[in-house]
């Protein structure tokens, strides 16, 4: 049954969980909000910190506990309703704008049935967040708290904390609550006319307080007129209220400050005065006000002034103040504007108030002049001109009205000149261009005008000539023969002029071979001074550098020229000798006319050769070249072959007349030499009876050198080792005793001991000369068993074994005081035996359990 119950229970409150409760009361907002299809709860803190965006979000939400944070302005005018606050709010305005309908209600703070309501507004931004239009209406039982931003007024019947931030006007006789303000807040200042119908606890009111209610502290900057009672916490009649009085500093009150219960003055704003500065208010004695001193009477405060520096800017706009420069004035005494003031290329006209240079120039700031000042320096442009000194060229008519910075150049279209290349322009020492600026040209200002002189480059190459004897040539070749030849000594001049009248520098390369231009402008040249002779015995190409002022260059060539002062040469014989066959001639000279052999002319080959043959009797040769030169005679004999001489094994016959080798090789003819035969030995190898060429190298078994065989076979192979020294040692088990073995195998053949078959480590023994002498080291011998050993001492030509016997020791008896009863010794033993037998009793045990059962 009880089942059954609670399972109706459940079915009706789902069928009322599908009914909405919406309800519209004065804009009062309770369950829900449903705005288009967007549906907002009323449960508590479930929008906390949720951004609103628009009048219809912040309606539905602000009926929620919790912090909203304003996305956008709110026009509540648009809406056509208030918001009504019954929960516990904050409402950050975040720099923005709530507008409601003036002198209308925007908020109303009240709680529900039983219920009060805080709701605090702040301002996260900077401070410039406004509730503008209607007023916020706190109803009795709940609170306003404002801590930053700006509402326009409050009609209050709970309790108002003006903790911070602005209420711009009246409050409209609405007081009938209580205003007050936590001890540690800065307080709201209260610009408005206050009526007061309630309590004013505490807080900083900045307009007239009409007074019907009850004040029990606070600060009141435009007085109270009272209908009430203001009085101390306690009661007293004698309450602790106080007037500051603030003076302008002309027996004239600009603030006035009541305190009730209040122990300190609160300072104001800085007061204003054309002219001066603000330094402080000072009380009666002349000395400055300190506002953290406690207030114990009242208080009349003086403001004191200073005259006002200001700043002073002058726009010189490019020109120069030489003196009289001012940044500056005082209020009272003004100050006189420079008048010492330049600008290169311009004259100065005076100072103006505005960049426009409208109205008349200013000379100086009055006495009664306040604020910054600036001026703009007005100038008049001075114009010259530029003059243009052609130099031969095409002519350029002077250019007028150029300004200071001007390029003298703009416009102007350089000149010609024919055999000329125009470079540039200068005036005076300096080179100018197109950027090139009046100013830069002329030594000062008063200069009223320049000439530019253009620059030339002489662009014609020089011409000239190259002589020698009667042959002349005045150009570069590029076809070199070395046709001309000659026997002695000739003589070189070379000329040149150009175009410009300047001196030209000449230069010669004397060469052996044609070159070009482009290998010429690479050579090195000798400088010119006169003229000069060239040598026989050599060919030569004379080439002439000829190079203007302008760096114009011209190359002249003469013709191939040979000097030949010396004969032909003959080689590939000798004068007076007999030959045995036909010989190669050669004959040295590049300018062949002729060559005879007794007297009859022969033809040379490409290598200036020829083939001198075998003829009976002597034969005679002659050459003669192109210049004239005749070479010696040379006579020779040339047989139609050799005779005598012997050939060997290496050598061929020589012939008995020419003394040339010729014919073939006897290879059967030996110059052997003996060998006797020699035993070998353990450490030398030994060889068998033979003979050996001197010659060719070659061995043979006989002495006529018939049956040859090869090195290797004349050698004997070395003996098989033995030990010679060590045979029939031995020592005691365990003593340390160096056992040395001598083998007579070579000590360069030694490769390592063996002990008992196995290779001993070298480090058990040392090895050294003697033949082989290898001895075991005293600690290893210490290690060895008892019994007979076999040593083997390994080398490159066989192995040496000796045999040595290590004597067994007898063992020493033991102690009197040790007695061995087998229990120490086999602990472990009799430890096994008692775990084994306690085992099989447990199993025992268990057996006979398992039975029982």
């Amino acid at each position: 049954m009880k089942k059954r119950l609670l399972s109706m229970i459940c079915a009706i409150c789902t069928i009322f969980m599908l009914f909405p409760t919406v309800i519209f009361a004065e804009g009062d907002k309770y369950d829900l909000w449903q705005v288009g299809d967007k549906i907002y709860y009323a449960e508590s803190g479930k929008h906390t910190d949720f951004n609103l965006a628009g009048e219809y979000e912040l309606s539905a939400n602000l009926s929620n506990s919790g912090t909203y944070i304003l996305q956008t302005d709110i026009d509540l005018t648009k809406a056509g309703y208030y918001i009504t606050i019954n929960k516990n709010i904050t409402l950050d305005l975040n720099g923005k704008t709530v507008n409601g309908y003036n002198d209308e209600i925007s908020f109303i703070i009240r709680g529900n049935i039983n219920e009060s309501s805080d709701f605090t507004i702040r301002d996260s931004s900077n401070g410039s967040g406004f509730i503008t239009g209607g007023y916020v209406h706190i109803y009795d039982g709940s609170s306003l708290k404002l801590l930053s931003g700006t509402i326009a007024k409050i009609v209050n019947f709970g309790t108002f904390y003006a903790d911070g931030g602005t209420i711009t006007e009246e409050l409209n006789n609405v007081v009938r609550g209580t205003i007050d303000k936590h001890s540690d807040a800065a307080g709201t200042k209260i610009k408005g006319k206050t009526y007061n119908n309630g309590i004013i606890d505490n807080g900083v009111f900045y307009g007239e307080v009409i007074n019907s209610g009850i004040i029990k502290k606070g600060v009141f900057w435009a007085g109270i007129n009272s209908g009430g009672s203001v009085n101390s916490p306690m009661g007293s009649v004698n309450s602790p209220i106080y007037d500051v009085s603030f003076y302008d500093g002309n027996d004239k009150i600009i603030y006035s400050q009541r305190l009730v219960n209040i122990n300190q003055a609160l300072e104001p704003e800085k007061p204003t005065k054309d002219g001066y500065e603000f330094e402080g208010w000072y009380k009666e004695d002349g000395t400055k006000y300190d506002f953290n001193l406690t207030v114990t009477d009242d208080i009349t405060l003086e403001a004191k002034w200073n005259p006002s520096k200001y700043d002073v800017f002058l726009n010189t706009n490019g020109g120069t103040i030489n003196s009289g420069n001012i940044t500056e004035y005082i209020y009272g005494q003004g100050a006189t504007l420079p008048t010492d003031v330049t600008r290169l290329g311009y004259t100065f006209e005076g100072w103006y108030d505005d960049e426009s240079f409208s109205g008349s120039p200013v000379t100086e700031i009055s006495k009664t002049d306040t604020g910054i000042k600036k001026y703009w320096a007005k100038w008049d442009a001075k114009t010259y001109t530029v003059k243009f000194d052609t130099d031969g060229g095409s002519s350029i008519s002077e250019k007028t009205g150029v300004k200071w910075t001007d390029t003298v150049l703009d416009g102007i279209t350089a000149p010609t000149k024919d055999g000329w290349e125009f470079i540039g322009w200068k005036c005076g020492d300096k080179t100018v261009n197109a950027n090139t600026k009046y100013s830069e040209l002329a030594a000062n200002d008063t200069i009223t005008s320049v000439t530019l002189v253009a620059q030339w480059k002489d662009i014609t190459a020089p011409t000239g000539e190259i002589s020698i004897g009667t042959n002349k040539w005045s150009e570069f070749l590029n076809n070199i023969t070395f046709g001309l030849l000659f026997k002695d000594t000739q003589t070189v001049t070379i000329t040149a002029s150009d175009n410009s009248g300047e001196d030209v520098t000449i230069e010669y390369l004397l060469s052996n071979e044609a070159l070009n231009e482009t290998e010429l402008a690479s050579a090195t040249f000798t400088s010119y001074t006169e003229a000069f002779n060239i040598n026989p015995d050599n060919k030569y190409v004379v080439y002439a550098k000829l190079t203007d002022t302008s760096g114009n260059v011209t190359y002249l060539s003469s013709d191939g020229i040979v000097l030949d002062a010396t004969g032909p040469v003959i080689s590939g014989i000798e004068n007076g000798k007999t030959y045995c066959k036909a010989q190669i001639v050669t004959i040295a000279e590049e300018n062949i006319e002729s060559v005879k052999v007794n007297g009859t002319a022969v033809t040379l080959d490409e290598n200036n050769q020829f083939t001198l043959n075998p003829a009976e009797g002597t034969q005679t040769i002659v050459v003669t070249d192109k210049a004239g030169n005749v070479s010696a005679e040379m006579t020779v004999t040339v047989n139609d072959g050799h005779t005598g001489g012997e050939a060997t094994c290496t050598k061929k016959a020589e012939c008995d007349i020419c003394g040339e080798e010729y014919g073939e090789l006897d290879l059967d003819n030996h110059n052997l030499k003996h060998t006797v035969a020699k035993e070998a030995t353990a450490s030398e190898t030994g060889n068998i009876e033979n003979w050996q060429c001197i010659d060719c190298e070659k061995y043979f078994l006989d002495e006529e050198g018939t049956k040859e065989i090869q090195f290797e076979d004349t050698i004997i192979s070395k003996k098989a080792p033995e030990i010679i020294k060590g045979k029939g040692q031995s020592v005691n088990q365990g003593e340390k005793k160096e056992l040395s073995f001598t083998s007579n195998a070579s000590y360069d053949d030694f490769k390592y001991v063996k002990l008992d078959g196995n290779e001993l480590d070298p480090k058990n023994y040392t090895v050294k000369e003697g033949s082989t002498i290898v001895t075991l080291n005293k600690e290893f011998v210490s290690t060895l068993k008892a019994g007979k050993h076999i040593l083997t001492i390994v080398s490159e030509t066989g192995e040496a074994s000796v045999e040595f016997i290590v004597n067994k020791t007898s063992t020493a008896k033991p102690s009197k005081n040790t007695t061995n009863t087998g229990l120490v010794s086999n602990i472990g033993l009799w430890m096994s035996l008692m775990f084994t037998s306690l085992d099989a009793m447990c199993i025992g045990l268990i057996c006979r359990k398992r039975k029982m059962k």
